[in-house]
């Protein structure tokens, strides 16, 4: 399923495939995002910035595989969780 709004997009995608559950996101990004040796670094402050270390929290939690991809002006994320 693909959203936009004002020339921006988020595109997801949710599926069982064998005993995986896989999920995928894309989104247009403003700026491409600050990465260190381990993680994501957002500029953003309050509540916000944490849904990646979460979402890599139940990934290793679970035993699944998190993939994280930027390319210029796009934001990637695979998820692939045990069922």
């Amino acid at each position: 399923m693909v959203s936009t709004v004002m020339g921006l997009y988020l595109e997801r995608a949710v599926a069982a495939r064998g005993s995986q559950l896989y999920m995928s996101v894309q989104n247009s990004a403003v700026e491409d995002p600050s990465f260190n040796a381990r993680n994501y670094i957002t500029e953003k402050r309050g509540n916000h910035g944490l849904g990646m270390k979460r979402v890599a929290a139940v990934v290793d939690k679970y035993g699944g595989f998190l993939n994280l991809a930027n390319e210029p002006g796009v934001f990637a994320a695979e998820v692939s969780l045990p069922l």
